[in-house]
């Protein structure tokens, strides 16, 4: 043995043992984490009566991979009722988005609490939001988020209060400065919401879905993403609960 090669030897085993226990709490970290297909459990059921949306009615969903790669269209238009309607607002008060969020969910047959969370998770629940090229951007004025968009160098970016991703434009016949609107951006994710739910049921399948830009893209970030998203939703639903009227 030479000298100091007991010292050496140490060494390795101290430094094998932390590789060890980092590999260790990597794998309990994962094992945390609910798969989609286990141990998620259902959302509940969102009876709360909503008012009906006029002329927005249509469930056209995104077409998911398959139908992309085989050019093949969605029997219904789903560009109905999107982009088309009032001069755009140039600011939004929150009681408004909470109206357009209860509207939206009445008329496409989701709860609007699990809309809103995706919103809050997606964009702190600005109107405004830009994911362009991986930054992110929060303008406050609906000019200051069109100079933005207008002057982007990335083709894949993410817009709005619901963070619709670029891809969706063109299947549904919009620009980006339609899709920023709030009244339609919200429509557009309930639209890939409510998909993603005929798919996988009202699950966080259906969130992950949400995530990865249509159903059948699961991976473990889409996991975490719904997970977030979950607790979100549930903390909106122990708040109604706590503070609703005694029977």
């Amino acid at each position: 043995m030479t000298p100091g090669g007991g010292r050496q030897t140490g060494g390795l085993g101290v430094r094998l043992l932390i590789v060890y226990a980092i590999l260790a709490a990597a794998l309990l970290l994962w094992m945390a984490i609910p798969t989609p297909s286990s141990q998620a459990p259902a959302l509940p059921e969102f009876r709360t009566q909503r008012p009906a949306l006029p002329d927005r009615t249509t469930n056209a969903g995104p077409k998911d991979a398959a139908e992309r790669e085989t050019g093949a269209e969605p029997q219904t238009n789903a560009s109905a009722g999107l982009g088309a309607g009032a001069a755009p607002k140039a600011s939004w008060s929150k009681e408004e988005l909470q109206k357009l969020f209860a509207q939206t969910a009445e008329a496409y047959e989701l709860p609007a609490d699990l809309l809103i969370a995706i919103a809050q998770h997606e964009s702190r629940f600005s109107p405004w939001a830009l994911n362009l090229g991986g930054q992110g951007f929060f303008p406050e004025t609906r000019a200051q988020a069109t100079q933005l968009l207008s002057n982007r160098a990335s083709k894949n970016f993410d817009l709005g209060i619901m963070q619709v991703n670029s891809q969706w434009l063109d299947h549904f016949d919009l620009t980006p400065e339609q899709a920023l609107e709030p009244d339609v951006n919200i429509q557009l994710g309930a639209r890939i919401l409510k998909q993603c739910v005929e798919r996988y049921g009202l699950s966080w399948d259906a969130l992950s879905a949400y995530h990865t830009g249509g159903p059948g893209k699961h991976n473990w970030r889409a996991s975490i993403y719904a997970l977030q998203v979950w607790r979100r939703y549930e903390k909106m639903q122990q708040s109604q609960a706590e503070t609703a009227p005694s029977p």
